[in-house]
């Protein structure tokens, strides 16, 4: 049970380190010069779901911005189409032809599951064919959402809407990409007993982390992502490497490779990507990129 703690706070963790969180311009947020021996880039990190509160941006980072040629985000300007993420998702997340949840959980855990959308008013027919990883992600988001953060008040999604028409938009990953990290998981029984186990306390989680970010604490989101659940857990190294590792030293790559190019680029990252000794800007300081904090 350890591990799927581990993969609980994961997975939690990679919905703060996927999109964006916006913050008030007394906020010190996670903000980074990257240069070349050609181009520019501003790289900003992020945390996911927020409100009109977070507002405004710093005026440093608008800027940066502003004078920027083209925006780079996890995703292209795809995520901005409503249709086509519904086709996205409707192909995706949902279990094969003939398939529901009772065929992938055992009898105790599908029972808890079944009991916890009674409680919400959900009713149980309209979940019961979805993935149970993109279902545990829902349950997730919900919980947050009904902290008062929404998805559409997101920094990724402010950036693009801003951009749109103006700049050229690149993304690192596609949508299926990124969705497939939270569908193709092992062990979909003790996913889904942790997630609800945990329910209950992953207000305090969300706060400790989103508190490191808006005080530009880079060593403490570390701690809070990534050091803290290894060390609970050294088995879940593997876990950290496919979803936070390995994507850093590809988004790295294709982020040098944009650099070779005599322009200026405004860089919208997950901030669990941005700190520790295998980030994102750890790997483009190793590609011979300049590397400084503001």
């Amino acid at each position: 049970m350890k591990f799927c703690c581990s993969l609980r706070l994961g997975l939690s963790a990679l919905l703060l380190v996927t999109s964006g969180f916006l913050w008030s311009a007394e906020d010190k947020g996670l903000f980074w010069h990257v240069t070349s021996s050609a181009g520019t880039a501003y790289v900003l990190g992020t945390i996911h779901f927020a409100d009109q509160s977070f507002y405004p941006l710093r005026k440093e980072i608008i800027d940066a911005f502003e004078k920027s040629d083209v925006l780079i985000g996890e995703l292209d300007a795809e995520a901005l189409d409503g249709k086509k993420i519904a086709k996205i998702l409707a192909k995706e997340t949902q279990l094969p032809k003939g398939e529901t949840l009772k065929d992938h959980l055992n009898d105790e855990v599908y029972k808890k599951l079944k009991q916890y959308f009674q409680q919400e008013n959900v009713p149980f027919k309209s979940v019961e064919r979805t993935k149970p990883g993109w279902l545990m992600m829902q349950i997730m988001t919900r919980y947050i959402q009904k902290l008062g953060y929404n998805a559409k008040d997101g920094l990724d999604r402010h950036f693009m809407q801003r951009a749109q028409g103006k700049k050229e938009i690149i993304g690192l990953e596609s949508l299926v990409e990124q969705l497939r990290l939270f569908l193709e998981l092992d062990d979909a029984d003790a996913l889904v007993s942790e997630t609800l186990r945990s329910i209950d306390t992953m207000d305090s989680e969300l706060a400790a982390l989103v508190k490191s970010w808006k005080k530009g604490d880079e060593q403490q989101l570390e701690l809070l992502l990534i050091k803290k659940p290894l060390l609970t857990e050294p088995k879940a190294k593997p876990y950290f490497d496919r979803f936070i590792w390995q994507r850093n030293k590809k988004m790295a790559k294709k982020i040098s490779l944009l650099l070779k190019e005599p322009k200026r680029y405004f860089i919208v990252i997950g901030s669990g990507h941005l700190v520790g000794n295998q980030s994102v800007l750890v790997e483009l300081a190793a590609l011979g990129m300049q590397v400084e904090r503001h």
